[in-house]
């Protein structure tokens, strides 16, 4: 076995033994809270806006690690072992997105590790931070919802039966199985860690501000951190009113209700796209 290829593996292993010991002793925590509470009467502005950054930096931080350890390493591994389960006559082949079967480059998988995961990563990210007020789940099952997010979004394109690598690699059902197992893996990870790095955050331990960090590559994206600054100024100079309108039983049940709709159409085009790749 080539060098790489053993290298690919053992990443694999390290990814999926850390994401089954993240859900197994953290996943239980609970997801919902959103950091420290902030009253009107703490009047310092650096306390208040370092009370709101700690209430995102876990999630951040948490969706940077998982989705380069997890869905980047362990989606790179899924690659190989579908191309090894493929037979000779996929390799040399070249994918959708223009890769030859069979043929792993240190640069490919570095590529793929840094963009799909840290896709992979922001996209369950602000499914968490989204859906988390209406959320009244542990960290794995909040996570498990939010991993089927990144395969709603590339449904209809990526993972479904138009995708010529599904024509390519074999058997199609290991393809399926690999991918939606891999996908809730992920998630449930990311949301166990997440809840972990809040309760840390919340405490009154020396590191508690050291998630604040996670926030870094989302801030450097123009886009997210329009909303993060939002967030951040609105939490600041209105302390406790937002969490006040949002824990009240209307909002609760809008809440739940948009995400219970928006989960299901993310599972019943799931379930569309694997029964449509199995049928190839």
């Amino acid at each position: 076995m080539r060098a790489d290829n053993l290298i690919i593996v053992g990443l694999a292993v390290l990814a999926l033994g850390s994401s089954v010991l993240a859900i197994v002793r953290w996943g239980r925590l609970p997801i919902q809270s959103s950091g420290a509470p902030i009253s009107a009467g703490d009047g310092r502005w650096p306390s208040r806006l370092v009370a709101s950054l700690r209430a995102l930096g876990p999630v951040c931080s948490a969706g940077i690690v998982c989705g380069l350890l997890i869905a980047g390493v362990l989606g790179r591994f899924v690659m190989r072992a579908l191309a090894a389960t493929s037979g000779d006559d996929a390799q040399g082949r070249l994918t959708d997105a223009d890769e030859v079967v069979g043929e792993i480059t240190l640069g490919g998988t570095m590529g793929f590790i840094f963009f799909v995961g840290l896709g992979a990563g922001a996209v369950v990210t602000i499914a968490l931070l989204v859906a988390r007020p209406w959320l009244r789940v542990n960290g794995a099952v909040a996570g498990l919802m939010a991993g089927l997010v990144p395969l709603g979004l590339v449904g209809n394109q990526d993972f479904s039966s138009d995708n010529v690598d599904f024509s390519i690699l074999s058997p199609a059902w290991l393809a399926v199985g690999l991918i939606v197992g891999g996908a809730a893996l992920f998630g449930a990870a990311c949301g166990s860690v997440a809840a972990r790095l809040q309760k840390t955050a919340d405490g009154n331990s020396r590191y508690r501000n050291v998630t604040i960090l996670g926030l870094i590559p989302f801030a450097l994206v123009p886009p997210l951190v329009v909303g993060l600054a939002v967030y951040v100024i609105g939490r600041s100079a209105l302390p406790g009113r937002l969490a006040v309108v949002l824990d009240r039983r209307p909002m609760q049940w809008a809440g739940r209700i948009v995400v219970a709709g928006l989960l299901g159409s993310i599972v019943l085009q799931t379930l569309r796209s694997s029964v449509d790749i199995l049928r190839i």
